[in-house]
């Protein structure tokens, strides 16, 4: 908001813009590049779909002023979202977990899971697909793969 004088007063105002579809239960929000949630109104093509299997943490508000909305997640998150976005498999939508952070069900018959950390996306994908090919070779069907730490990543068999 601008205030000059004699008597000039602009305000301007800009839209939030989803890029995520967090559900989690039975209902679902939108949220922004920001990590703040809002209600949807309407349709928006080329969203994100997260579906939560848990709460995320809750987020602290850090702006000064006081109505600004606390984020629903952190920016961080969202940034990991987006760079997963590219990477999920045709049909399958991004799970969030709050022990294992984002990942989601692999075609081929297992769960996999990618931390939430945003940094590093494109090694954690290298790492997960070479030992889903040393698995292959050696003839291992996992129950879950987990990659959230790329120098230390691990399998888990079904029971």
């Amino acid at each position: 908001m601008d205030v000059t004088l004699p008597n000039l007063v602009s305000i301007q105002v800009a839209e939030r813009k989803p890029v995520i579809r967090w559900e989690q239960g039975s209902s679902f929000t939108w949220i922004s590049e920001d990590g703040v949630a809002f209600r949807p109104r309407g349709e928006v093509q080329g969203l994100i779909s997260v579906a939560a299997l848990s709460a995320p943490p809750v987020e602290i508000n850090v702006s000064p002023d006081p109505l600004t909305p606390a984020p629903f997640i952190s920016v961080e998150m969202v940034q990991a979202v987006k760079g997963l976005g590219w990477h999920v498999p045709p049909g399958m939508m991004i799970l969030y977990d709050a022990s294992f952070g984002f990942g989601w069900d692999d075609p081929r018959g297992w769960r996999v899971y990618f931390g939430t950390k945003a940094s590093d996306v494109e090694l954690k994908m290298r790492v997960y697909e070479s030992l889903v090919t040393s698995l292959t070779e050696r003839g291992i069907r996992p129950a879950l793969i987990n990659v959230t730490y790329p120098t230390a990543p691990y399998y888990r068999l079904s029971e």
